[in-house]
């Protein structure tokens, strides 16, 4: 018997309901945990190496870690839809991915110098995933 209009695939929703649970996968979740530490480690350097060219590196690496938190957002919002912005980390963590967005246009002024303080900020999602 020919498949009726408009009817779905089983097997086309078991892969949809794995993929939209990527953002909640303990994988996920771990190596979205290294990527913040990384960024730690990151922060910190930055503030140790200010001279030669390591600004320039530090601005590169940056811009990494921004497209990366980026995408988790964007995955984010596209498996849980605007039920994600319920989730106060998920705000906060949306928030500061748009100061970091911002602050690569307003590179030297004091607001800028004073966002990766503000990234630190990420850890608490970290230690929410991990208690």
């Amino acid at each position: 018997q020919a498949a009726k209009f408009g009817a779905t695939d089983p097997r086309a929703l078991a892969t949809a309901k794995e993929e939209q649970a990527l953002v909640d996968r303990r994988g996920f979740i771990v190596a979205m945990g290294v990527v913040v530490l990384c960024n730690l480690v990151t922060i910190g350097l930055e503030t140790d190496l200010r001279s030669g060219s390591w600004p320039e590196v530090f601005s590169y690496i940056n811009s990494m870690f921004l497209l990366v938190y980026i995408a988790e957002m964007v995955l984010r919002l596209l498996t849980h839809g605007p039920e994600s912005l319920h989730d106060k980390l998920t705000v906060l963590d949306g928030m500061l991915v748009m100061l970091s967005f911002v602050e690569r246009f307003m590179t030297n002024s004091g607001f800028a110098r004073a966002l990766p303080a503000f990234r630190l900020l990420r850890v608490v999602r970290l230690l929410k995933e991990f208690k």
